[in-house]
């Protein structure tokens, strides 16, 4: 569980390094990872799980107050995105044969809140420009793909480890719901 979640957090840190580099902001990857580890080490043990963020913001403000925030914001809103599609994903294909009320709602939630993404995108075109800029750009949307995919491998599977180790077993397709879930609450 320690090393998944401790390769996560080096995951995410490049993430953050390449959304700032799409917003056309250069970051040393060393930088990244020790800001990025100072800043889940905060999160983790002041309330309100954001103020490790607000700080990774201020000190990355060399960047531009605007690019700071945007660069933090948008990579944890794809750590958010992708725990999102993984969570409606597995309970669809968990729940969905059986017709059940919860894969609607979640199907559902899902579908609403593209629609209020895409509507966000164009009634604030800076954020859709940001946006796109950090996670659509030719060459860059792979490594946001990759490095997303890698960050839920390890995220999930740290988490499914931490159950484990304190005797609480999850069928592989209760643990692709429920901890998504879990961290999305």
């Amino acid at each position: 569980a320690v090393a998944a979640l401790s390769a996560q957090i080096w995951r995410a840190a490049l993430r953050w390094r390449l959304t700032a580099q799409a917003l056309g902001h250069p970051m040393a990857r060393g930088w990244a990872a020790r800001e990025y580890g100072l800043s889940v080490a905060i999160n983790s043990f002041l309330p309100g799980g954001v103020l490790g963020d607000l700080g990774r913001i201020a000190r990355s403000r060399h960047l531009g107050w605007r690019d700071a925030v945007a660069s933090v914001m948008i990579e944890r809103l794809a750590g958010q995105v992708a725990l999102i599609v993984l969570a409606v994903g597995a309970a669809v294909r968990t729940w969905g044969s059986r017709g059940d009320i919860v894969t609607l709602a979640g199907a559902l939630a899902f579908g609403v809140s593209l629609v209020v993404a895409m509507v966000l995108m164009w009634r604030f075109r800076t954020l859709g420009d940001l946006l796109r800029r950090a996670w659509l750009t030719a060459g860059v949307w792979q490594g946001q793909a990759l490095l997303t995919l890698a960050i839920l491998t390890v995220n999930v599977t740290g988490f499914w480890a931490a159950a484990q180790a304190v005797g609480v077993y999850l069928e592989p397709a209760a643990a692709l719901t429920l901890i998504p879930l879990t961290l999305l609450a």
